[in-house]
């Protein structure tokens, strides 16, 4: 009776520790995250490297980081830490596409990361839902080598305050320069936080800060939104199609006469487009003269194309000096056979603004729309600027959805950066 007491103790002691989360060792965390953690390196104008810290893939695409690693980059490029034995790892070149205004938290965007097999996306987990004195484990890239490790317990959460305000976690895990910027993960293996060395505005000797994952989490949502109104707008579109299908429908049962009437009014409309045609040959074959053999500048089906890096800086909408000169030539040639063109003939000359399909995100372009938008704009009032009437001026931003070349390499990248010149009907 005695052993059989003991034994229903022993089941009892080991039911309740089978049913503890006790969680993942620090070898099987390491494990289960270490494809997730990159090196962040910055270089100069030159491609040269000036400093680096530590990045964690948190999405198919994305990097998180913080903005003070990147602070002043001319190139950014992420690059996986190199196993022992493995062969060397290469460089992914990285763009920012967005950052938290309250926390030194940045997010990359790497279009070969979807390539790299082995830089899989952490699990995000949930820095609410940590507590002191749990154990915690800071995993940040260093060295080309390999990637560093140290763990610790969460010493504090701390606020700014307000309402459901997402702590900053503090522990003891270590932190150092080149690791800030790495993941801090719980014992499910779990992204909580990424490190940084600049979380607070006092210095607390002796401890590590990680911003809470809740806002990578939002950065998320911000740079996916234009696939969002992307697909909006595609649904609008279907509809729209839908009801000229029904309106069609209704025309066909009432007899209404517009096949003939259709034919006179496309003739009409052909002819005229024909002619404009002829204009818009002379204007080509003069513009081409006008720039020289520019491998920047060429024609595409019936548009002159421009690399948006002739006209303006990266990421801005101003134009630059040379691509005045440029433009310049563009508006006395198309002053020159608007003299041409008869009056009968409402032509209007489209200037048509594109991106690349990496998102934008700041305070002047929230994204590619404004972007491409704002540079058409920036080139209509300088062709108006330089003489040419404003009523046959048009300018359109495409943003990153009519691309020329559906690539994900830089080349592509730089070819569907443009401004478009289209001379056509109004």
């Amino acid at each position: 009776m005695h052993s059989r007491l003991i034994m229903a103790g022993f089941a009892l002691v080991g039911a309740i520790l089978s049913t503890t989360a006790y969680g993942k060792s620090a070898k099987e965390v390491f494990s289960e995250v270490s494809d997730a953690i990159v090196a962040v390196i910055v270089m100069n104008e030159r491609g040269k490297e000036i400093t680096r810290g530590s990045g964690v893939v948190v999405s198919k695409k994305n990097v998180a980081t913080n903005c003070q690693i990147i602070s002043g980059a001319k190139q950014i490029a992420v690059r996986k830490p190199q196993q022992s034995g493995a062969r060397e790892t290469y460089r992914m070149v990285a763009q920012l596409i967005a950052r938290s205004s309250e926390r030194d938290l940045c997010l990359l965007f790497v279009a070969a990361l979807s390539e790299a097999s082995t830089a899989a996306p952490v699990s995000l987990g949930s820095a609410r839902s940590a507590s002191i004195g749990d154990e915690v484990y800071a995993i940040g890239a260093p060295h080309d080598s390999g990637l560093s490790l140290s763990r610790g317990i969460i010493s504090q959460l701390r606020s700014d305050g307000g309402k459901n305000v997402t702590p900053v976690i503090q522990t003891d895990a270590a932190v150092s320069p080149r690791t800030s910027g790495g993941g801090l993960f719980d014992q499910q293996g779990k992204l909580i936080g990424i490190t940084t060395l600049k979380a607070l505005t006092v210095a607390v000797v002796g401890f590590s800060f990680a911003i809470p994952v809740e806002r990578v989490i939002r950065l998320i949502k911000v740079v996916e939104a234009p696939e969002t109104r992307l697909a909006e707008l595609h649904a609008r579109a279907t509809r729209a199609e839908e009801a000229l299908q029904v309106s069609e429908k209704k025309a066909k049962e009432q007899n209404v006469q517009i096949v003939n009437l259709s034919k006179r009014l496309n003739a009409a409309l052909a002819s005229k487009v024909q002619e404009l045609a002829n204009f818009r040959s002379e204007f080509f074959g003069r513009l081409r003269k006008a720039l020289g053999n520019r491998s920047d500048v060429r024609i595409v089906g019936d548009r002159f194309v421009f690399q948006s890096e002739v006209l303006f800086p990266s990421g801005g909408a101003t134009l630059q000096p040379g691509g005045r000169v440029q433009i310049d030539k563009l508006a006395s040639t198309i002053t020159e056979i608007a003299g041409k063109i008869p009056s009968d003939i409402n032509w209007v000359l489209r200037v048509d603004g594109h991106t690349d399909r990496i998102p934008i995100f700041t305070p002047a372009f929230p994204s590619n729309w404004e972007l491409s938008t704002a540079r058409a704009i920036a080139v209509v009032k300088y062709l108006i600027e330089r003489g040419v009437p404003a009523t046959r001026l048009a300018a359109t931003g495409f943003g990153e959805f009519q691309p020329i070349d559906r690539g994900s390499t830089i080349a592509a990248f730089k070819r569907n950066r443009r401004i478009e010149f289209k001379l056509t009907l109004r």
